[in-house]
């Protein structure tokens, strides 16, 4: 069975947390998400996947 599809506020939050982790990505001058080795943006990439549909959440460039 399909679910429902985000509403409009669970996808401000959704793009949001995708916005805040990019942000984080390019401020740490790495160069694609599987260049983000380091922790520093580890909370914002949980942010990310947590708030975010898995089908949106696609890491793989």
């Amino acid at each position: 069975m399909a679910s429902s599809p985000p509403t409009k506020s669970q996808r401000k939050f959704c793009w949001e947390a995708r916005d805040n982790y990019f942000k984080c990505i390019d401020a740490n001058k790495c160069v694609s998400i599987e260049d983000d080795k380091s922790e520093n943006c580890a909370q914002l990439k949980k942010v990310f996947m947590e708030k975010c549909p898995a089908s949106w959440v696609s890491l793989n460039c």
